[in-house]
């Protein structure tokens, strides 16, 4: 992969971050979530695929899972713990079950999305590729 496709999947990540931060703003609290795990999944994507290739999953827990494989290093617990927390946020965000999703998605569960989504991204830039 060029190091041009590489920067268009953080440029991705970073708009799902910009998202996430104006969803929040304006108490849309499950959407800011579901953006959370994408700007993650999308600068984790970025990672792999200037390293190769990408996997095809959602799943941030496996492509943590991958990005440490490829890169030897161990991530940190916290990295860890932040892609386990957001993983939960794919699908439900969208998708009523058994309940609101307006009750489901609160300010505080969106908070902690937030959190998690910055500290995720901080490390990924902090990987420095370019």
């Amino acid at each position: 992969m060029s190091e041009e496709e590489y920067q268009y999947w953080l440029e991705a990540a970073n708009l799902d971050q910009e998202a996430a931060q104006q969803l929040f703003a304006a108490g849309n609290y499950s959407a800011c979530t579901f953006h959370c795990q994408q700007a993650v999944e999308k600068a984790f994507k970025a990672c792999l695929y200037y390293s190769g290739r990408a996997l095809f999953t959602h799943s941030l827990t496996n492509l943590a899972e991958e990005l440490s494989k490829r890169l030897g290093i161990d991530l940190p617990e916290d990295i860890l713990t932040a892609c386990r927390e957001l993983d939960f946020h794919y699908i439900p965000s969208r998708y009523p079950g058994t309940t609101s999703i307006k009750k489901l998605y609160t300010k505080e569960k969106a908070g902690s999305a937030l959190e998690w989504m910055e500290e995720c991204l901080s490390y990924v830039r902090a990987l420095k590729f370019q």
